[in-house]
């Protein structure tokens, strides 16, 4: 009994660790991140080598270069002085939604 309760844990959690979505392909890409100010909008652009920048349009300010990490639905943005932690609840073709401590965040890929 206890072998057939063994095995059919290790079978649900092979299947439960093959569902897991790996998220860091599907990120790469330029990110309309929302609005900086009323005229200006956030632009992100992820690469796939775990880096990124932002950069705030109709600005003078320099973009900011980061790294990211993707874990599981986990995405943390880190800069040279600080860090961002999102969870991602979806992501498709057009759109990437996350949450973190302060609320919910919507980007929207560019083409």
């Amino acid at each position: 009994m206890k072998k057939i309760f063994s095995l059919i844990t290790a079978a649900l959690l092979l299947v439960v660790s093959s569902c897991s979505k790996d998220y860091s392909r599907d990120l790469v890409g330029r990110w309309n991140a929302g609005k900086a100010t009323l005229n200006s909008d956030i632009m992100v652009t992820i690469r796939d080598n775990g880096t990124l920048t932002a950069q705030i349009t109709n600005t003078e300010m320099k973009p900011a270069d980061a790294s990211y990490l993707v874990r599981k639905d986990r995405l943390t943005i880190v800069f040279p002085r600080y860090s961002l932690s999102y969870k991602i609840l979806s992501l498709d073709d057009k759109k990437l939604v996350m949450r973190s401590r302060f609320g919910r965040i919507t980007w929207t890929r560019l083409k």
